[in-house]
């Protein structure tokens, strides 16, 4: 199977030549070796709001954004010679029990960080 690589301009430019010509999604997925459902998500994701049209310059300036938004931090530096240990777990359990109770629909119940670490230095 085929490794998926994103549209560069060059294939967005391609793309807004073709479909001007008259081609289908499917016609012009053939030409660039692109599934075609990948050309429609394209046409329809980078459709110009003012002019209703694909323009491939705004196309590629959308893209951009959306992966520079979408950038995830894959990991967290932390050097634990100067952390206080009992701030950084209280950091943490509140971090876990705010996403925890976002996505819990029922009720709950609430344990606070200085009781779970009262319960660990038993």
């Amino acid at each position: 199977m085929k490794k998926y690589s994103q549209l560069d301009q060059k294939e967005r430019d391609r793309i807004f030549l073709l479909k001007k010509q008259g081609l289908t999604n499917v016609e012009i997925a053939k030409r660039l070796g692109r599934h075609k459902s990948t050309i429609g998500r394209e046409l329809k994701r980078n459709l110009h709001q003012k002019f209703k049209q694909y323009l491939p310059d705004t196309a590629q300036r959308k893209a951009d954004k959306r992966k520079a938004l979408n950038r995830k931090i894959r990991y967290v530096d932390i050097d634990l010679n100067f952390i206080n240990m009992n701030d950084f777990v209280s950091k943490m359990i509140d971090m876990v029990s705010h996403r925890a109770a976002a996505i819990t629909p029922v009720a709950s119940v609430n344990v606070s960080a200085s009781t779970i670490l009262d319960l660990n230095n038993l």
